[in-house]
């Protein structure tokens, strides 16, 4: 909240822009959640052990994100607070010359 105080923002808040669907596996154990992660990013039409694929994810979060930002009341700068993976679908999403999910990611972190 000291972000939206200190700088007199307001908040805006979308279900949209959360993380990739895992809920077909829930918990994964360190080694386990990121071998599933890396296959996602590999192949991302493809759905990894039942989660959502990295493309469908990246036209959600995409969307809902584009939608935030034409909607904002100001001209000036906007903060997106959210998690890493979420990021880097974003950039890719905004990239005008990454057309694939994994240009410029590393197991799914942007590089």
């Amino acid at each position: 909240m000291s972000l939206v105080c200190g700088f007199r923002m307001s908040i805006a808040t979308t279900q949209r822009n959360c993380y990739i669907d895992r809920s077909a596996t829930g918990y994964l154990p360190a080694a386990e959640h990121e071998r599933v992660a890396d296959a996602l990013f590999a192949h991302p039409d493809v759905s990894a052990s039942g989660w959502e694929t990295a493309t469908g994810a990246q036209a959600r979060i995409g969307g809902a994100l584009d939608d935030v930002l034409s909607a904002a009341a100001t001209d000036g700068d906007i903060a997106v607070i959210g998690h890493g993976a979420v990021g880097t679908l974003w950039w890719c999403h905004l990239s005008p010359t990454s057309r694939s999910i994994a240009v410029g990611t590393s197991r799914g972190r942007a590089t």
